[in-house]
């Protein structure tokens, strides 16, 4: 496949920041591309307003007479970045995850039926970032796109939804035959092995919105596997009604119910008695008046924590806790690694979908936020191929 000069810059800029082309950031990546297809083609260029202007291409899509192709902006370019800057703000990797109070998969699964054990985490850091999209202006709107972007990826990894042995952070384990921490497993070699077996879909689909949004990255083909057998996208007549999750993916957006702007602002303005409520009833994270309900989306997604992630053969001990004074990390547990890529781990999670579901998820919820936050009232918010 020969490619543009436009694309091989904009594959380029994927890669632009320090560990950007590391497969812990594909996940990112895939999440913000899914998100991009589905982005109305007004919101694609809105985005040109708040991003950098290294994450703007030329799209042909929509066709129309003018023989220029409008200039888009491609979320998938700093979908990393919060990572990246983990480091230089240490105050940044709370809001990356959230640790549910009592939980301890897969025995014991909570999911903030005793609260949190802070109120600076992904949930609420989603409420916040979503919020200053709207709200800021310059740099400020520009940081709390990249932030939003990225945590919605974050809140849709099951090992980002507990705190037990740091999200998976404190175990090793073995994949392909190679030494591993659990959560690398989830956040990196999953995704890789999709990728990597994937042997079809390098082919364009019948599709401008899709295709436009695809910039010849290597993940591009799994995006498409996603996409077409599991949200039927493109809708090719006949065997629509194969894709895995057509019915229920139209619903995924949906919050079922938001409290009144007074409770939203009561949530946002008073810090302490916001996260005392919500310790009370974990939902109150949702009320807001804003298109996004974070713990009712999450909430069922724990499940995944104690049914697959931390399954057997995943060990069920701990490593021992720091003491008294002693401010370190614990270490990883040391024990005879088991090996994670058998029929009973990995084969079950690629059998029932969970890696590409959970990218679609992010991915089309992300969208439709975007464009119900960014989108003109005047215009239609259809999208066609």
């Amino acid at each position: 496949m020969k490619f543009s000069a436009w694309q091989a810059l904009l594959v380029a800029a994927l890669c632009l920041l320090p560990s950007v082309c590391a497969w812990g950031i594909a996940g990112h990546q895939i999440v913000a591309t899914i998100a991009q297809t589905q982005l109305h083609p007004l919101v694609r260029e809105q985005l040109c307003s708040i991003l950098p202007n290294y994450t703007q291409y030329p799209s042909h899509w929509p066709p129309s007479e003018d023989v220029l192709p409008r200039t888009h902006c491609h979320l998938a370019v700093l979908a990393g970045w919060p990572d990246t800057i983990r480091s230089r703000y240490p105050w940044s990797g709370q809001l990356h995850y959230v640790n549910p109070v009592d939980d301890h998969p897969p025995t014991q699964c909570y999911y903030g039926e005793t609260g949190w054990t802070s109120p600076n985490n992904v949930l609420t850091s989603l409420v916040n970032y979503t919020s200053r999209v709207v709200t800021e202006t310059g740099w400020e709107r520009d940081m709390a796109l990249r932030f939003m972007v990225h945590l919605f990826g974050d809140a849709h990894q099951p090992l980002h939804l507990t705190g037990r042995a740091r999200g998976g952070n404190d175990v090793w384990v073995h994949f392909e035959g190679r030494k591993a921490r659990l959560h690398s497993v989830w956040d990196t070699l999953l995704i890789n092995k999709e990728i990597r077996e994937l042997s079809n879909y390098t082919t364009r689909l019948p599709s401008g919105r899709i295709e436009s949004a695809l910039v010849g990255a290597r993940y591009d083909p799994l995006v498409r596997f996603i996409l077409k057998e599991g949200l039927g996208q493109p809708a090719i007549r006949g065997d629509v009604g194969n894709a895995w999750w057509r019915d229920e993916s139209a619903s995924w957006p949906a919050c079922q119910g938001h409290a009144s702007v007074s409770d939203a602002q009561m949530l946002e303005g008073e810090g302490q008695l916001a996260f005392s409520s919500m310790v009370e009833d974990p939902s109150r994270v949702d009320d807001t008046d804003l298109p996004i309900c974070p713990y009712e989306w999450t909430q069922p997604m724990h499940s995944l924590v104690c049914d697959y992630a931390f399954a057997a053969p995943v060990p069920a001990w701990e490593p021992a806790p720091p003491s008294d004074g002693d401010d370190s990390e614990p270490s990883p547990i040391p024990f005879t690694e088991p090996e994670l890529d058998v029929p009973e781990y990995v084969g079950r999670i690629e059998r029932d979908k969970v890696i590409h579901k959970q990218l679609a998820k992010a991915g089309v919820r992300l969208a439709a936020v975007l464009n119900t936050l960014l989108l003109p009232d005047e215009s239609v918010s259809t999208l066609s191929d």
